[in-house]
């Protein structure tokens, strides 16, 4: 395959949008027309790799390549301003949509405290009016039932009429905490009261009987 006059000035390789992958096949253009039909008629039905190459086009394809050739078309100046123009206009509308949905948002949120609002003072309309309709008789009256003296009088002293009273007596003496339950706290305070109060006492010298011993009588 000897191709004369074949200079590539553009490749478009032909990839799948979604992976990025190559379709096999691409688009060359050369710089001389002549060099792109004797291209098609060397490449055409040959087999590279045990793969089939065809060169085949409709005739206004063939048409349009003869006139403009397959090289890239050059971006105007006036597309440029239409596409920067149309790329504002959707970014505005964004935020249109955007402030619209807020706005949205914002008032479902109000009808919704505004019926909750108005569905709690319906039900305090109709509880009013059933207290004010109801009969004094029918409702339940506190001098109807049976009172407590806690409840009437409280938890007050000066009413216990006739009760005996019962006063805690304070302890004169350092009370032996238990050593199982009692906190450390308290055994060690006990401890110190009680050596406090040896102190202060003095050592006593008690009064003990003289010592006895059981005899039995057969040995007496």
């Amino acid at each position: 395959m000897k191709l004369e006059q074949l200079e590539v000035i553009n490749i478009n390789l032909l990839r799948h949008a979604d992976t990025g992958k190559s379709r096999g096949f691409c688009f060359l253009c050369y710089q001389d027309q002549r060099s792109t039909v004797l291209a098609v008629d060397n490449f055409n039905g040959i087999t590279v790799r045990a793969v089939l190459y065809i060169c085949s086009c409709s005739y206004i394809t063939k048409s349009r390549l003869w006139e403009q050739g397959c090289a890239p078309q050059p971006i105007r100046r006036k597309e440029i301003g239409a596409l920067v123009i149309s790329q504002d206009c959707d970014k505005e509308l964004k935020e249109l949509l955007a402030s619209v949905k807020a706005e949205r948002k914002k008032a479902k949120k109000q009808r919704k405290k505004e019926k909750k609002e108005k569905k709690k003072l319906k039900k305090l309309m109709k509880h009013v009016e059933d207290d004010v309709n109801a009969d004094w008789r029918n409702s339940d009256k506190l001098l109807n039932k049976s009172v407590k003296e806690e409840d009437l009088y409280g938890q007050n002293a000066h009413f216990n009429f006739g009760k005996k009273t019962t006063t805690v007596e304070e302890t004169t003496h350092n009370p032996r905490p238990d050593f199982e339950k009692a906190d450390w706290r308290d055994i060690e305070i006990w401890k110190e009261i009680r050596e406090r109060e040896k102190a202060e006492q003095g050592v006593k010298n008690p009064d003990w009987k003289p010592e006895e011993h059981y005899v039995s009588s057969r040995h007496r």
